[in-house]
């Protein structure tokens, strides 16, 4: 509805009436088009606040509201004054809360300053761990004789072992001093240069142990940390450099050993400031990724380490600590660590007590100021806003409007009644303007509805126009534009597209074709082939399909078709030509004539006139030249895989196999029908436990690959073990889609390394027996020596001489002892001789007794007679043999007891007439024996010696193994698998036979036959006798204190001179100094300085012809025989008995007075 101004008070408009105002139109645009700029605008009219009117320059003003004095002082409200108040109030109970959070803020940033502080410092401590590690590995392999030597094929040997058990490192190597890498731990391409590297200068610059930059291996592409190690020669010239590379990606395997605080981050930096490393790993920041510029100013100012607070990369305001490690205190440092933890992490525990704080304040001021603002509402605010709601609504012309306060005695009581009584007055005075102003609205209206009718049909006409032309203007741009979109749409097709007429002009191309030749789509446009290559063959081929095409009106599709470029180079084309038309009739409708001629053309075309169905060819053509190679690729790749020697196996990410190839099925012996489709878990062996394949499950999801052993059971149940290694295979997106794995069979390279290590532990225990054997036989001499000197200066009756017998007994067993040592590491040559073999089962059953426990009881079933049970034997292996074939028929019933038989009979086997071998009596050995050689070279007598246990027994699987070497039941530290090999090969040796038979879970017994030795010869027992004596100068040299005075006492006792030295030095100068002095003289074998044999020859070389005795407890470099080689006189065993050494003495001078 319009509005119209207010009627004049005095009845009269100084201009004319004003015209009604409709707020929808715009008002100066309607005067434009009724033509009615002419007309003045409607005067404005005003009345004051007083209700008075004002006649002047043509208006009435009204005043609903006064116009403030600008000369009056500002004042606040009522309302906002106890709003101040109370705002006053909460404001010191603020500041006291922020201020006591602010105190805790500041105590939480400085604990975790010292936080960051001891992360650095643990991860500090870590990497100088694996860098000391690195110190310690190369500085070993400088000393290597084949680095010193710089043997290439040696070098890369030993790289590649030493890199195999550090996988840590990506690559070790070793250059000349020139920097030219000579041997490496990987294949490398000869003459690769890397004495651009910063760890190869500083060792030339330094000659000690330095640390490099991250970098990208030349030979291994992976990003590692180099360190370099100098060669020198005697010189302390650097002639060679070895390196190693750690590799970076190994660093989780370091630093998640040490415990990282949530909200930390650990960045590992190079001298150069390339991060190796961050915790937690960010994949936004990858390795080589700078530190930044201020951070890195920070970390590698003259402070080597320190705290401060910086913004990282991730725009996270963080608490950092650094540490700067170096070589050496006055080097440059080769690695930044930084530690840092966000800042409002760390304060927000006190934020938050703060906002606590801060809202139950908040609340607690909220209600005492709404208490002030509501009772101060009540008694002034709101009749004070009645009052001014009452005006406002007088000055926007409700009249009628009162203020409904009381009319009371104080202030604002008088103030509503003076405010109620001007509005009165008010409303009178408009009632009187409202008739006069209705009638001049009405004749106002009527004028307008006149104009308005008299311009419509104009306006109409207009409009049509207007439309029209703006429609044909639309069309027209977008039929353009529709053009240009669909040359944009074929441009930026990567296949050829063009159209081409009957002689092979191009009528359209697109950007794909104008590049094939070098130029652009309006160069192309209009010319043919021929004009761009000069080809004839092709260019008669091009236009001879483009021409059956139009003629048939077919679509043709050619696989394949070369294409030379402009270049020269030959592409492959798969193309499809379809018939076209230029004038818009069907394909395949002809002409009048039905034929037509390439008049337009200037060469003449394959065939001349033909009909033309179509009198143009569209054509698509893909070059495939890069997906046929790639085809022919993945075939050779395919091929290689299939013939590969190593078991290749792909998987899909749930470890269910896609694919396995032939080296597969003769390595596991499942073809690939019956693995694909099911879950990699059928090859498990059970060797490995679940945090072994969880660790190669983890490190395969994380996209690095994993190379180890893995032991897996073939499909006949047997086990196999493979150096494997498996990589994740990603698409191209990066997303792991499968995994690969690779597996060689190592199963006999494992076999023989673990025969190594056993035959290396071997020769450790034979070294070691050796040395025991000379220690203990040189301890077994002294007591021996001392006992018999005891025993000679007591009576016969002497009740002592039984207990120093019983010393001389136990002595006798500890050399015997000694003996089967060394027999066991097969370091002495055999002493065979007539053996009574119940003896030894006696005395090694009461060996082992007391080793045994009380569950198992031991039977002898001794059935021989004295001249029966003699074989021709070393007691040692005898002794051996009773020993291991009783402690494992012991271990057979360690848990549950049984009983141990030993027992000795006597065979004669006797061969008939037919040629087969009878036992006699009928008894032949059993039919499960296992003769290990033929029983002697034919029939004979033979001691049969069977143990036998009631365990647990052998399966047949066991049996035929029991005599391989190494070959054990027992668990790991149990058994070496030797002591039945040993008693195969001593028997062997003797020309016997052993045979077992065994049942699970009833026993095990085995037999053992020895060729006996007929003889009734009685063994007498020695007497005692008289020891001989003399009197000659006797020089005796031993480096034992202990022995050197036991020689000296017992030989003076017996009449001799004698000079003991403990040392071969002082030895050798005492007969310098007078050698007709001496008549014999005695000495041992091992000694510091000179040696036995030495001081021998020494001596021999000064007087040849003098006596001299060797006496050894253990010798592997010379025999008796050699001895005598080399003049020595005789040859003693220790621990010798008086009587041994008083004759050997007797000998040597009685040769040396004889002269034989």
């Amino acid at each position: 509805m319009a509005s119209y101004p207010t009627y004049p008070a005095n009845g009269r408009w100084p201009q004319g009436p004003p015209r009604p105002v409709d707020p929808a139109l715009d008002y100066d645009a309607v005067r434009h088009d009724q033509g009615l700029n002419d007309l003045p605008p409607p005067a404005p009219v005003s009345l004051d606040g007083s209700g008075s009117t004002q006649s002047g320059a043509g208006t009435i003003s009204v005043r609903a509201n006064p116009v403030p004095d600008a000369s009056r002082p500002p004042s606040w409200s009522i309302r906002k004054k106890l709003f101040a108040a109370a705002m006053l109030l909460f404001l010191s109970g603020t500041v006291v809360i922020v201020g006591l959070g602010l105190e805790k803020r500041n105590a939480l940033i400085g604990k975790a300053k010292k936080d960051a502080m001891l992360v650095v410092e643990s991860m500090a401590a870590q990497q100088e761990q694996i860098t000391m590690g690195t110190k310690y590995l190369l500085s070993t392999l400088a000393q290597a004789p084949t680095l010193q030597q710089r043997d290439t094929v040696a070098c890369n040997e030993l790289l590649r072992k030493i890199n195999g058990l550090h996988p840590i490192f990506s690559l070790i190597g070793a250059t000349n001093s020139d920097g030219i890498l000579f041997a490496a731990s990987k294949p490398f391409v000869p003459g690769t240069d890397l004495s651009d590297r910063k760890h190869f200068q500083d060792v030339l610059r330094t000659r000690e142990f330095s640390a490099g930059e991250l970098v990208t291996g030349r030979i291994t592409d992976t990003s590692s940390l180099y360190f370099a190690y100098p060669v020198l020669d005697n010189d302390g010239k650097v002639v060679a450099v070895v390196t190693a590379g750690f590799n970076v990606g190994e660093y989780p395997g370091f630093v998640d050993r040490i415990s990282i605080p949530e909200g930390f981050t650990v960045n590992l930096a190079d001298g150069k400031g390339l991060r190796l490393h961050r915790i937690p790993e960010n994949g936004a920041i990858p390795a080589g990724t700078p530190v930044p510029g201020d951070l890195y100013q920070l970390i590698s100012g003259k402070s080597d380490h320190g705290i401060a607070e910086r913004v990282g990369q991730d725009g996270i305001r963080r608490i950092y600590a650094f540490k700067q490690l170096k070589l050496k205190e006055d080097a440059s440092p080769y690695m930044y660590i930084v530690g840092g933890v966000d800042r409002d992490q760390v304060v927000g525990q006190a934020n938050s007590e703060i906002a606590v704080n801060l809202a139950f304040l908040g609340i607690i001021g909220t209600a005492a100021l709404g208490l002030t603002l509501f009772f101060g509402n009540i008694t002034i605010a709101v009749p004070i806003r009645k009052l001014v709601i009452a005006a406002q609504k007088i000055g926007g012309g409700e009249l009628g409007a009162r203020t409904g306060l009381p009319h009371t005695q104080d202030e604002l009581g008088e103030l509503a009644q003076s405010f109620d009584s001007m509005a009165d007055l008010l409303e009178n005075r408009r009632l009187e303007q409202k008739n006069t102003e209705e009638a001049l609205n009405r004749a106002y209206a009527e004028s307008e509805m006149r104009v308005r009718e008299r311009t419509s049909e104009l306006s109409a006409a207009n409009a049509a126009l207007v439309a029209e032309i703006t429609e044909r203007k639309y069309t027209g741009e977008a039929l353009k534009d529709s053009e240009r979109q669909l040359r944009q749409i074929i441009d930026l097709v990567p296949h050829l597209i063009f159209v081409k007429d009957w002689d092979g002009k191009y009528l359209l191309v697109n950007q794909a074709v104008a590049d094939g030749y070098k130029t652009s789509v309006s160069a192309v446009t209009g010319k043919c082939h021929a004009d761009f290559f000069h080809d004839e063959v092709e260019i008669r081929r091009m236009l001879q399909d483009d021409r059956d095409v139009m003629m048939r009106a077919q679509t043709k599709f050619i696989p394949e078709q070369t294409y030379t470029d402009s270049k020269g180079d030959v592409h492959l084309l798969q193309i499809t030509k379809v018939p076209f038309r230029r004038n818009g009739t069907k394909s395949g409708e002809q002409t009048e004539d039905g034929m037509r001629k390439p008049e337009d053309s200037g060469r003449r075309g394959v065939g001349g006139y033909a009909p033309a169905p179509a009198d143009a060819v569209l054509g698509i053509a893909i070059d495939i030249t890069e997906r046929k190679r790639a085809a022919e690729e993945r075939m050779r790749l395919a091929t290689a895989i299939e013939q590969s020697a190593e078991a290749i196996i792909i998987t899909d990410t749930n470890w269910i196999i896609d694919y396995v190839n032939p080296a597969f099925t003769d390595l596991s012996g499942y073809d690939g029908s019956e693995v694909i489709g099911r879950h990699l878990r059928l090859l498990k062996s059970g060797k490995h436990d679940r945090a072994f394949y969880r660790e190669i499950r983890e490190t395969l999801a994380g996209g690095r690959s994993w190379s180890g052993r893995l032991i897996n059971t073939k499909k006949d149940g047997s086990l196999f073990e493979t150096d494997a290694s498996s990589s994740p295979v990603r698409n191209k997106s990066g997303a792991i889609i499968n995994y690969v794995s690779i597996h060689r069979d190592i199963t006999c390279q494992v076999k023989l390394e673990r025969d190594l290590r056993q035959a290396q532990k071997m020769e450790a225990i034979g070294t070691l027996a050796g040395g025991i054997a000379h220690d203990f036989n040189n301890i077994l001499a002294a007591i021996v020596g001392y006992t018999e000197i005891a025993s000679f200066r007591l009576s016969q009756e002497d009740p002592l001489r039984h207990n120093l017998e019983q010393v001389l007994k136990a002595s006798a067993r500890a050399s015997d002892l000694v003996k089967r040592i060394l027999a066991f590491s097969r370091q002495t040559e055999q002493n065979r001789q007539p053996v009574h073999v119940v003896l030894a089962v006696n005395e090694a059953l009461e060996l082992l007794r007391p080793s045994l426990p009380a569950t198992i009881e031991i039977r002898k079933e001794i059935g021989l007679s004295t001249k029966d049970g003699v074989i021709f034997a070393d007691p040692t292996e005898v002794h051996q043999i009773l020993m291991n074939l009783c402690t494992n028929a012991a271990h057979a019933m360690r848990t549950s007891g049984g009983v141990l038989s030993v027992g000795l009979s006597y065979l004669v086997v006797a061969e008939k007439e037919d040629g087969k071998e009878e036992a006699e009596d009928g008894e032949y050995p059993s039919s499960s024996m296992r003769p290990v050689a033929p029983i002697g070279p034919g029939p004979g007598s033979y001691v049969r010696l069977t143990v036998s246990d009631t365990g647990h027994g052998m399966d047949p699987a066991v049996m035929e193994r029991i005599f391989d070497p190494y070959f054990t039941t027992k668990k790991v530290g149990e058994g070496t698998g030797l002591g039945l090999s040993v008693v195969q090969g001593i028997v062997t040796t003797y020309g016997g036979a052993i045979s077992v038979h065994s049942e699970p879970g009833k026993g095990t017994s085995f037999e053992v036959y020895f060729r006996g030795m007929e003889t009734s010869t009685p063994v007498l027992a020695k007497t005692r006798q008289a020891l001989p004596t003399g009197a000659e100068r006797i020089l005796f040299v031993d480096d034992e204190q202990i022995l050197a005075e036991l020689g000296k006492e017992l030989l003076e006792s017996l009449g001799y001179k004698v000079d003991a030295k403990t040392s071969s030095l002082e030895a050798l100068e005492t007969f310098k100094t007078d050698p007709q002095g001496f008549d014999l003289v005695i000495t041992d074998m091992t000694m510091p300085g000179l040696r036995g044999e030495e001081l021998a020859r020494e001596i021999i070389a000064l007087r040849p012809g003098i006596p001299v005795i060797l006496c050894t407890g253990y010798s592997e470099l010379i025999d008796e025989r050699q001895a005598q080689e080399m003049g020595i006189s005789e040859f003693i065993m220790k621990p010798y008995v008086v009587s041994n050494l008083t004759e050997a003495i007797r000998r040597a001078l009685n040769k040396d007075e004889t002269g034989c």
